[in-house]
């Protein structure tokens, strides 16, 4: 189980010993990737996007075939840092959030 530092708060006053036993969550802020799977939501799909769209766009932008499983951390890791949302009723959508710029 990852540790969520966010409400944790900052953890620079903790003894090594302490902060080597935490298992960070992987993304704390926007790498290369995630803003690929950003701009592929926003501008191939209008802000909306499922799964299967996101990889289409991907591939149609950098001629990559990504693994799904990649796909899907980095939509739970933008979840996480409060980019996207699931669309609601809508099993699988993901929406940006005006965090994202949207």
């Amino acid at each position: 189980m990852a540790c969520d530092h966010s409400r944790l708060g900052d953890l620079a006053d903790l003894p090594e010993a302490l902060r080597s036993q935490l298992k960070p969550i992987k993304a704390k802020r926007l790498n290369a990737f995630h803003a690929l799977v950003l701009a592929v939501i926003a501008d191939c799909f209008g802000g909306k996007a499922n799964i299967d769209e996101i990889l289409v766009g991907v591939w149609r932008l950098t001629e990559t075939v990504v693994d799904r499983k990649k796909i899907a951390r980095a939509l739970c890791q933008l979840k996480k840092l409060g980019m996207l949302t699931p669309a609601p009723a809508r099993s699988g959508i993901y929406k940006l959030t005006k965090r994202a710029g949207k």
